[in-house]
């Protein structure tokens, strides 16, 4: 037995001996061998750790900052997680020596938050993402990279609009440029762009892509790339409703990712699978698939939108069937998962379909309770059962009558309020210009408290009048400074005449005139309300139709298209 264990114990010192003068021997080789030791499409793994450990050691013996800061570099790309985290700080570190470098630190925060960004902790990859941006101002790649990372979070937290256009912006950026392996990366980006057309529903604009993305990697080694723009057909013939086309696509796809070791990409493809089963009329085979993306979120909380809205088909399933206990497992899951994703993204998901809405889910679990109960209960509990059932149909109508109330008193609210700043409007446009020396003699007191010279605040006061009358607000150019600069002041003090004189910072005052135009325009122009809330945005100076409804929810507590649909009603019960 100590033979055994001597002659082991001596295997491995001779290993660690071998290895090091594998190494020694590497470190008199030139950076560039040694890089392209690394980037060889075969290296195995202990060739790769020797050609960094190699590369590492020269670096450091020749006290080469940049060089060492690329060993580091290397060394994180063969690690996960903690000890790659631990490397790229290391990076970090030694960038406070170099100068302005056109990659370091910047590529190390970049690649720290693809790392949190991987583990689903997004603030913490936003961070990171933000810092790098900083640093990549003088390298064009790089910058339109970090950017098409931040573009892949907006996606994956369900901002899917903004991302299309984000990654529309980055294959232009690359068109502009010429680099090494360049490639590859606009084929990221179009998997990325056609990925975001599915599920913005421009299905046709997404084939074109995903037929030009299959061409570019069909004889590719990238064989990640190539799955993915498979799945992305599969997909987006679901989308489409050519559900055999679909699932012939999906299956073809879901073998090479399950290689790649892509847990959550397989997941999803699971459940496409299952959902493509289920719209064949394949039910066994589709539950087994839609079952296998459930288990995934149950072992991991790794929460994707695109595995959520399986879940319906799942609940309306067992629904049929009156397995109430599979019902209710699975509308539980839903709940808690969509909560997960809430968390994560601090917003409603918008993709879980309208029939399974979270009160919705509330109200079905209680019936299902009271249904299980039911079952288990002998059948002189049936009238019990009903009252309860009675009672909560009762309180569901209840407070929809009170929702439709309040909205509707709200309603009325906005358009007596619009009503009421027109008239005082109308009253301001007859007073005489000498109304400055009236405003000085009322507010003498009030303008101290500003913390800018009654002069200079009077001059603001009266060009913001002249901003709101001619409407330059619905210029999409403005910001705090440019508006400043425009009426020769600086941001300061015009961000302090703005809080105090107009109760509100310089954002919100913007969104407010153009949500005060907005509404004006739509109780007044019958043409105007015809329009998509798209081209409402675009016509009161929003640069997307999503920052012009939550500013419009702000403000009113209600929906555009709510608001419109009440205008139409009062205007044809006139």
């Amino acid at each position: 037995m100590n033979k055994k264990l001597t002659f082991l114990f001596l295997l491995i010192i001779q290993s660690i001996f071998t290895q090091n003068a594998v190494i020694d021997s590497l470190v008199n080789e030139d950076y560039e061998n040694l890089k392209v030791g690394l980037q060889k499409i075969e290296v195995d793994s202990i060739t790769e750790f020797n050609h960094t450990q190699a590369y590492l050691r020269k670096a450091k013996k020749e006290n080469n900052l940049v060089r060492i800061a690329d060993g580091y570099y290397f060394l994180s790309r063969i690690y996960n997680d903690e000890l790659s985290l631990q490397y790229l700080d290391s990076v970090i570190s030694l960038s406070k020596k170099l100068k302005k470098h056109s990659k370091y630190p910047a590529i190390a925060y970049e690649s720290k938050g693809l790392i949190f960004h991987q583990k689903g902790d997004f603030d913490n990859a936003l961070k990171f993402y933000v810092l790098a941006l900083k640093h990549t101002k003088n390298d064009s790649f790089q910058h339109a990279s970090v950017k098409f990372d931040i573009a892949s979070l907006k996606y994956r937290l369900g901002f899917r609009e903004e991302a299309k256009q984000l990654f529309k912006s980055y294959l232009n950026e690359l068109d502009k440029l010429d680099f090494p392996n360049k490639g590859y990366y606009y084929n990221i980006g179009i998997y990325a762009y056609c990925d975001a057309l599915i599920y913005t529903k421009k299905l046709d604009s997404a084939q074109i892509m995903i037929d030009e993305g299959i061409k570019r990697t069909l004889y590719s080694t990238d064989e990640i790339l190539k799955t993915r723009f498979i799945l992305n057909n599969g997909i987006n013939s679901y989308y489409k409703k050519e559900y055999n086309k679909a699932l012939k696509a999906l299956l073809e796809s879901i073998q090479s990712i399950k290689k790649q070791n892509d847990e959550l990409t397989t997941a999803i493809n699971q459940s496409y699978i299952g959902k493509t089963y289920y719209e064949l009329g394949k039910k066994d085979s589709a539950i087994t698939y839609l079952n296998k993306a459930h288990l995934f979120l149950q072992e991991t909380n790794d929460v994707a939108l695109e595995i959520l809205d399986g879940y319906q088909y799942l609940i309306n399933h067992y629904k049929t069937e009156k397995e109430y206990d599979k019902q209710l497992l699975y509308i539980n899951a839903l709940m808690k998962f969509d909560s997960v994703y809430n968390s994560k993204s601090r917003r409603v998901s918008q993709q879980i379909t309208k029939n399974y809405e979270i009160p919705y889910l509330l109200s079905e679990k209680e019936k299902l309770i009271s249904t299980l109960q039911q079952n288990e209960d002998n059948n002189n509990n049936l009238k019990l059962v009903f009252l309860i059932l009675s009672f909560v149909a009762v309180i569901g109508i209840t407070l929809l009558f009170r929702r439709n109330y309040i909205l509707k008193k709200r309603f009325a609210l906005i358009l007596n309020e619009n009503t009421t700043k027109k008239a005082i409007k109308n009253q301001e446009n007859k007073v005489d210009d000498n109304i400055d020396e009236q405003i000085e003699n009322d507010e003498n007191d009030e303008l101290e408290k500003v913390g800018v010279s009654e002069e200079i605040t009077q001059k603001i006061l009266i060009d913001l009048k002249k901003f709101e009358d001619t409407q330059q607000f619905l210029k999409k150019k403005y910001t705090l400074s440019s508006l400043a600069k425009e009426i020769k002041t600086n941001s300061s003090y015009l961000s302090k005449v703005i809080n105090y004189k107009k109760g509100t910072n310089f954002a919100n005052y913007l969104n407010n005139l153009k949500i005060d135009y907005a509404i004006n325009r739509l109780t007044n122009d019958k043409k105007f309300r015809s329009y998509t809330v798209k081209a409402i945005s675009e016509e009161s100076g929003f640069n997307s139709q999503q920052t012009f409804s939550i500013a419009f929810v702000k403000k009113t507590k209600l929906q555009p298209s709510y608001f419109i649909k009440q205008l139409e009603k009062k205007q044809n019960s006139e």
